[in-house]
């Protein structure tokens, strides 16, 4: 019998038990797989559902064409986040506005906005801060140079 019969009988005879070993592995490389990025992975939904758990205003009316100045903030804060590196993703100003359906320039305008005010509301900055630690990024206050860095 030659190597090539004897791995094809061994298949056959083994069938069930290779694909329980298959199975077994790729069980085994989708946990950590999960556990390496999925888990890890802060994503945009996140922040929303964060958003309007924390503020206590619908997903409905942080998605609508409301200026009212809790909604907008809250979507400038998102916006804010994600620029700074939240997600693993990094997202281009024009995709930051789409997830609101809005467009680069109001996301600019609303990552610039959140900037300026942690700068002298400490709230915000607070608000801003926990939320960041939530999600496991690290923030800190420079007192002297009035501003918030993360890691």
């Amino acid at each position: 019998m030659t190597t090539e019969e004897i791995y094809n009988q061994i298949v056959t005879e083994e069938e069930v038990i290779l694909d329980k070993l298959k199975e077994a592995v790729l069980i085994h490389a989708m946990r950590e797989y999960k556990e390496d990025v999925l888990c890890k992975a802060v994503v945009v939904e996140d922040l929303l559902d964060y958003m309007v758990r924390t503020r206590k205003i619908s997903r409905t009316s942080l998605m609508a064409r409301t200026r009212r100045r809790e909604v907008t903030e809250a979507r400038q804060i998102i916006w804010y986040l994600i620029s700074k590196g939240i997600t693993p993703i990094k997202f281009t100003l024009a995709a930051m506005g789409q997830l609101f359906g809005r467009d680069h320039c109001t996301a600019l305008h609303g990552v610039r906005n959140i900037e300026t005010v942690v700068q002298v509301d400490s709230n915000l900055r607070n608000e801003v801060m926990v939320m960041a630690n939530a999600f496991g990024m690290s923030t800190s206050w420079d007192t002297e140079a009035k501003e918030l860095s993360f890691v």
